[in-house]
Formats: C-alpha cells, sequence, structure tokens
C-alpha cells in the first residue's frame, strides 16, 4: 500500500501511519503510529536540515497552542482542540498568553447596555 492517502477503505485510519515491523520496515495505516521511529527518522532530521534548534514533538502543541490564543481564538475553543478535560487546565498553562486589552469586550458591553437601554421615540 502506497503512504500518500489514507487508504478509503479505512475511513477512521490514522492520520499518520505506523510501520511494518522487520529488517526493513514500510510504512502502513494497519499498523498504530511509531512515534519514536518519525521523530529519530524524520523529525529531529528535518530540525538539524533547517537549522533550527533541537525541539520536542510535543512543543508543536504548545506552540499552536500559544498562536491560536494570541490571535484571538476563544479559550473555550482552544480548550477543546487540546483535549483538555476543563478550560482551567487550558488556562493554567495558557492563560498567560490571552492578549490583555479589554478595550474591545468593553465595547461590545457598551454597545450592548446602549442598545438596551436606548430612549426609544414617542
Amino acid at each position: 500500500m502506497s503512504i500518500t492517502s489514507i487508504p478509503t477503505w479505512a475511513p477512521d485510519a490514522p492520520l499518520w501511519p505506523g510501520r511494518t515491523r522487520g529488517n526493513r520496515p514500510r510504512p502502513t495505516y494497519e499498523r498504530a503510529f511509531a512515534y519514536n521511529t518519525f521523530y529519530d527518522n524524520h523529525f529531529k532530521p528535518a530540525l538539524t536540515e533547517l537549522g533550527l534548534p533541537d525541539i520536542r514533538f510535543h512543543d508543536l502543541r504548545h506552540s499552536a497552542a500559544a498562536l491560536w490564543l494570541t490571535a484571538g481564538i476563544s479559550p473555550y475553543k482552544v480548550s477543546r482542540w487540546l483535549g483538555h478535560a476543563n478550560i482551567a487546565i487550558t488556562d493554567r498553562l495558557y492563560g498567560h498568553l490571552v492578549p490583555d486589552d479589554s478595550s474591545r469586550d468593553l465595547a461590545v458591553i457598551e454597545s450592548y447596555i446602549q442598545g438596551r437601554t436606548a430612549p426609544t421615540a414617542r
């Protein structure tokens, strides 16, 4: 089987293929993703080739969360995307990255209050 596409016979196949056993392993979607093999044989060499520092694969998850939150994605959504049990975990880990500018929030509240209390024409 080619690794260029996820097999059509397995719509729930994992995004990353595993590998067959033996002296000449081949990628396969029939086995679980082999993290150590991917990290040692693909991820670390790519970092070296690009001149990037040696980072853990898990650091990409933290980078994604940081980018999403600083871009203004709702912490609730980020919490769900990361698979956290509750938003408190996301807040504890990444709360310092949420923009602290409350001017937009205050404008929304002010607009809401003005719309609810504006005098009506008689």
